[in-house]
C-alpha cells in the first residue's frame, strides 16, 4: 500500500510538471530533458484522468507548434534585408513553418488517442 501511494504521488507529480511545461513557455532546450518523464507516463497512463491530462498536454504542445509556425509565417512576411539573405531567410522560415504544422498534426493525433484512451 506504501509503494503504491507513493506512486501514485509520483505520477500526479509528474502530470503536474508536464502539463505546466508548454503554458510556462520554457524554452526547446527543455523538452529533451521532460522526453523521459514525458516518455514513462505516455507508458504508465492507466486511468481515465492520466488519458485526459496527456490529451491536454499534448494539445498543449500542438498549439505551440501551431503558434511557432504562425510566427515564422509572420516573419517570412516581414524579413527585410539584402535580396540573397532576404530569399535565404524566406526558405529558411518556410521549412520552419512546413515542420511546425507537421509536428501540430502529431500532437493533435496524439491528444486524440488519449481522449479515446480516456473513454475506455
Amino acid at each position: 500500500m506504501i509503494a503504491m501511494s507513493r506512486t501514485s504521488i509520483l505520477m500526479v507529480a509528474a502530470f503536474v510538471v508536464l502539463l505546466g511545461a508548454p503554458t510556462a513557455g520554457w524554452a526547446n532546450g527543455t523538452d529533451e530533458a521532460l522526453a523521459p518523464l514525458e516518455q514513462l507516463l505516455a507508458e504508465s497512463a492507466d486511468t481515465p484522468a492520466e488519458h485526459r491530462a496527456l490529451a491536454h498536454y499534448y494539445s498543449a504542445r500542438a498549439e505551440e507548434a501551431r503558434q511557432q509556425a504562425a510566427h515564422h509565417r509572420t516573419m517570412a512576411k516581414t524579413y527585410r534585408g539584402k535580396l540573397g539573405e532576404k530569399n535565404r531567410m524566406k526558405r529558411h522560415c518556410a521549412r520552419l513553418v512546413e515542420l511546425n504544422d507537421e509536428i501540430a498534426v502529431e500532437y493533435d493525433g496524439l491528444a486524440a488517442g488519449q481522449r479515446q484512451a480516456s473513454e475506455r
